[in-house]
């Protein structure tokens, strides 16, 4: 009878509105007029310590008005006598059986947020059209073919997470990413290699660490539907700039567009009204969650910033792989809606070649540790997101020091190839110590220490920065793909050099894109100038923000060299690189008013 039971009368979807009641308040302030409700309710709490609330629910099913309350009442009623147990643990039993039994179905929901495409052979058929949503460009030169299969991607239950002024929907996911490790330098001695090998073995060897699993990394991230509601998610944008500030610190030479509202856990000057507004959310749903979901008591949250990509002219779209490795956790909050405000947005790394983006709706976070990668690529339109970057204990301080916290070493130490890369990367690769744990880090497969290690040795050992480089490379990392190109290019082995940048730039990458362009326009390959070609890269780099290549395609409007002569094109873009404080670009709008007086005046822009 319990299992007929809750197959009448069991829900199988999620709802979408949120529980705002204290567990103690729920008989006194809630009387649903339909049981699916409360079944819904009682559903994610079944084996939860919320008993209050399954006790609510069953005096109000059986308290029920109406022929349908009355009969699922008499039945309830009737089951309890037969089996001799209460009417409480047969409504909990049966929403336990429903539970279980629609487990796969939601697991399969959620795994419907995670999409990717991969590179294929070129004589691949190209798909058919996709879910906008669904879409994130993988570095290469071939066709495009979807990958449908999500076995490195494992979801779990998902359980509603009840606090004290708030309810949301999680769901954990596990991720595996690929580690391919390198050939040794012991087997590469043995196969005759020479050099520095024996000396990097000898110093690996110094530190006593858990070799990782071959060709995997764990790591876990939590989904939360409805963090926010989307009233209060407009709310914030509202109280936005409309301008927002440039954030330049960046190995791509593009800066990002922010808002600060936070830093060291204090509000910036001028941003209190956002951080008043911000507050209760992060004290009364973030710093719970935080707490008892990932383990870490004393969490704190240190910065509060709202980010921006667009695909408006000028603004930085993609954001390359990365770690958050200033932060112990990441709270990345939707503002707005995948699918509907653009298309992509934010992607986790299985390896280079296969994002998987999420399809976040307005009010959703992900809510992920130091060691996940990710990265973001809007292909249209604009997204902002609310980003919350909190460290293990207060008081919150700068990202070297925070490098020294116990917890990193500890991983390296059991084998987490991202805490052996951030032990041997910045200041701390500056020592012995730190140079040991990189090349550990790059020997166990991860590709951004490999990258990390090949610009390391540049200038004291070429030949084996070049070939680490090779190696992440090859994996598809398109800033190694950059860096190598760009190396070559210097040590005048132009056929390998245009190779590379070319992947880099196809890739995305804007200096690759600069720098190819530069090489077809001033013919530094060796032949005839490609005039053409060479400005649509400049201006690809350009259309994403990056000073040099807005500063250079100035230039071209300038001369008109590969497209129309334009002067107010050209002022355009050294100004647009001038409001980043491009000396080149300073100099050609003092220059050019100078020898133009009729244009001294020209109106100074600073956006699209």
């Amino acid at each position: 009878p319990v299992h007929r039971f809750a197959a009448d009368y069991g829900v199988a979807k999620m709802t979408r509105r949120p529980v705002r009641l204290r567990p103690s308040e729920a008989s006194a302030s809630l009387r649903p007029t339909k049981l699916s409700e409360w079944l819904l309710v009682v559903l994610f709490l079944s084996g939860s310590a919320h008993h209050a609330l399954s006790a609510a629910a069953t005096d109000v099913v059986l308290a029920g008005r109406g022929v349908v309350a009355a009969r699922v009442a008499r039945r309830i009623r009737a089951m309890s006598v037969a089996e001799r147990r209460t009417s409480q643990d047969l409504v909990e039993q049966a929403v336990r059986i429903r539970f279980e039994a629609t487990a796969e179905a939601r697991r399969a929901a959620f795994a419907g947020l995670f999409s990717c495409r991969v590179a294929s052979s070129p004589s691949s058929a190209k798909p058919a059209a996709a879910d906008p949503r669904a879409v994130v460009a993988a570095g290469g030169r071939s066709e495009v073919g979807w990958n449908t299969s999500l076995g490195h991607l494992e979801i779990g239950d998902a359980r509603l997470v009840v606090l004290d002024k708030w309810a949301m929907m999680e769901v954990p996911v596990e991720l595996a990413w690929s580690l391919i490790p390198p050939a040794l330098p012991e087997e590469r001695a043995r196969r005759g290699g020479q050099g520095a090998a024996s000396d990097a073995a000898a110093s690996t060897r110094q530190l006593a660490v858990a070799k990782p699993p071959l060709g995997q990394q764990q790591v876990d991230l939590s989904i939360l539907r409805r963090l926010l509601t989307a009233e209060e998610a407009r709310h914030l944008v509202s109280l936005l700039p409309q301008e927002f500030d440039l954030d330049r610190a960046d190995v791509e030479m593009v800066p990002k567009r922010w808002v600060m509202v936070e830093r060291e856990g204090r509000p910036v000057p001028g941003r209190e009204a956002l951080a008043e507004a911000m507050r209760p959310i992060v004290e009364e749903r973030v710093l719970p969650f935080l707490r008892e979901g990932l383990a870490c008591p004393h969490c704190a949250v240190c910065s509060s910033i709202v980010r921006r990509y667009s695909h408006d002219l000028g603004e930085r779209y993609r954001d390359p792989p990365h770690t958050d490795g200033q932060a112990y956790a990441t709270v990345v909050v939707a503002l707005d809606s995948a699918g509907v405000d653009y298309d992509g947005g934010l992607y986790v790394i299985t390896d280079p070649a296969r994002p998987l983006t999420v399809a976040m709706q307005v009010g959703d976070a992900i809510v992920h540790r130091w060691d996940l990668q990710h990265g973001v690529q809007v292909d249209r339109g604009r997204r902002v997101s609310w980003i919350l970057w909190a460290q293990d204990s207060e008081p919150c301080v700068p990202q070297v020091e925070f490098h020294q916290r116990p917890f990193f070493r500890e991983a390296a130490e059991q084998g987490n190839a991202v805490a052996m890369h951030i032990l041997g990367s910045g200041q701390n690769g500056r020592s012995a110590e730190g140079g040991r744990w990189l090349r550990r880090a790059a020997e166990a497969g991860f590709v951004k220490a490999m990258a990390s290690l090949g610009a390391q040795l540049q200038g004291s050992d070429d030949q084996e920065a070049a070939r680490w480089m090779r190696l992440a490379a090859a994996q598809g990392d398109v800033g190694a793909r950059a860096a190598l190109g760009m190396a070559l290019l210097r040590s005048g082995q132009l056929p390998e050099a245009e190779q590379w940048v070319r992947l880099a730039a196809e890739g995305g990458h804007p200096s690759a894109q600069n720098e190819l362009g530069m090489m077809l326009l001033t013919g530094a390959l060796q032949r005839p100038p490609e005039v053409p070609e060479a400005t649509r890269w400049v201006e690809a780099a350009a259309r994403q923000g990056h000073s040099l290549a807005q500063s250079n395609l100035g230039v071209c409007f300038a001369e008109g060299r590969g497209v129309d002569r334009s002067l107010p094109a050209a002022l355009y873009w050294w100004t647009e690189a001038a409001t980043q404080g491009l000396p080149d670009a300073l100099q050609n709008l003092e220059r050019f008013r100078s020898e133009q007086p009729g244009w001294a005046s020209w109106p100074v822009y600073t956006g699209a």
